[in-house]
């Protein structure tokens, strides 16, 4: 008994450990910030270098816009995503040979088909020599008909004749016959045209019916106290999060320009909108002529997992996003 006791303590322990364990991992995934840092140059050519960190670069993740092997991992400064750049060479090769090999084909190929040419000019030339002395022959074995012969070819030019007039009645009535089914096929067409632009209409005015009705359900849901409310509610969560992760380091320069004054205008308020919330401010030349977008930045920050968490819990939790999601699902049922 003594014995047993001992194994579910030690098994006791070992799950307590675990359970530990996996406890201290997520409460350093929650509350350790990532933090990341990206450098951009235009200038000259383009150049991204991004880097995000965490637990002290215990885990790092390197992407460079342009490298052979963009993506790069490091844990505990080993990397764990080698060999992007050995293979490259290996497959290089690889098509060169292939590229080699094919040429020698496409060579080899028309070499055949110049011969295949020649051998078939020379078997035509052949031929119509053949055809030619086959024809010389026919015409030296053509006779002229004698009198018994034209006196029959009279009488059978009688009887076409008669034929001839027989069958010019009976393609007469044939054609009346046509014109008359053809004015059937007309009367039917007309009446199967109507009964089809009746029922179109039909079904027209049923779509337009429930396109009514499903424009009255969104406006319903628009105009309703709980989308008005969810709104502001909505956006001051979407303005926490962008406050959070925003870089806490900006600077550079950047000539910037869409080439049509408005939409430039528009870009720089949306950008002073952003650094007015945040708190940082980057150095920007307007173009309000050109298209344009050259100069440097460099951003640094940190992202803590535990305040989105916070923020998704919290935005779930509250009876605004409760009602507007219960009035989403009926909107949505009514538009199907």
């Amino acid at each position: 008994m003594a014995i047993f006791l001992t194994v579910l303590k030690i098994i006791g322990i070992v799950l307590i450990a675990i359970i530990g364990l996996i406890l201290f991992i997520l409460l350093l995934v929650l509350f350790v910030p990532f933090r990341y840092r990206v450098d951009f140059d235009n200038r000259e050519e383009m150049k991204v270098f991004a880097h995000v960190t965490w637990l002290l670069h215990f885990i790092s993740v390197y992407y460079v816009v342009g490298d052979n092997n963009p993506l790069k991992i490091k844990v505990l400064g080993i990397h764990i995503n080698k060999g992007g750049d050995k293979e490259k060479p290996e497959k290089e090769k690889k098509d060169k040979k292939a590229e080699e090999a094919g040429e020698a084909e496409k060579a080899e190929e028309l070499h055949s088909s110049e011969i295949s040419l020649e051998e078939d000019s020379k078997w035509d030339s052949d031929k119509d020599l053949d055809m030619d002395s086959d024809m010389d022959k026919e015409l030296a074995s053509d006779v002229t008909f004698s009198e018994e012969d034209q006196e029959k070819a009279a009488g059978d030019e009688a009887e076409d004749s008669k034929e001839k007039k027989v069958s010019f009645i009976t393609k007469i009535k044939n054609i009346l016959l046509k014109l008359k089914g053809i004015s059937d096929k007309i009367k039917s067409g007309i009446s199967n045209f109507k009964d089809k632009m009746v029922k179109k209409v039909e079904d027209l005015k049923k779509k337009l019916a429930k396109l009514m009705k499903k424009i009255g359900a969104v406006k319903e849901f628009i105009t309703s106290e709980d989308f008005e409310e969810f709104l502001p509610f909505a956006w001051d969560v979407l303005v926490k999060i962008l406050k959070h992760i925003w870089p806490r380091k900006l600077k550079g320069a950047i000539k910037l320009g869409t080439g049509e004054p408005d939409s430039t205008g528009l870009v720089l308020g949306a950008i002073g909108a952003a650094e007015g919330m945040t708190g940082t401010f980057i150095e920007i030349e307007p173009d309000f002529d050109n298209q344009v977008f050259e100069g440097y930045a460099f951003a640094k920050g940190r992202i803590y997992l535990f305040y989105l968490v916070y923020l998704g819990i919290k935005f779930i939790l509250d009876d605004r996003w409760k009602r507007f999601y219960a009035r989403y699902k009926r909107l949505k049922k009514q538009m199907a």
